[in-house]
């Protein structure tokens, strides 16, 4: 997906008064990177098929896409390792 159009996704997820100040995180190869540098403390990104359960069968689908807004506690406790961390597994080949 290009990073405008995942931009856009991320954005959509929240109303334009908290996305338009949030941090947006784009997927690149090892992970997700910063692609905007927010000021509210809220993170925007767009989900991927591997925030489902291993067994579950959109888990590998690259279809399966979801915009979502973490906010600022959820941005400070969840994001780094249950988003982040994973992303970074999944991108690098662990099962």
């Amino acid at each position: 997906m290009p990073h405008a159009a995942e931009i856009a996704l991320a954005r959509g997820a929240a109303p334009a008064s908290i996305s338009d100040n949030a941090t947006v995180l784009v997927l690149g190869h090892h992970g997700f990177e910063t692609a905007v540098k927010g000021t509210n403390g809220f993170v925007c990104f767009v989900s991927r098929g591997w925030d489902n359960d291993v067994g579950n069968a959109a888990f590998w689908s690259p279809k399966t896409r979801g915009p979502i807004c973490a906010n600022p506690a959820a941005a400070r406790s969840v994001l780094p390792y249950y988003v982040l961390q994973r992303a970074r597994w999944v991108m690098s080949g662990v099962s």
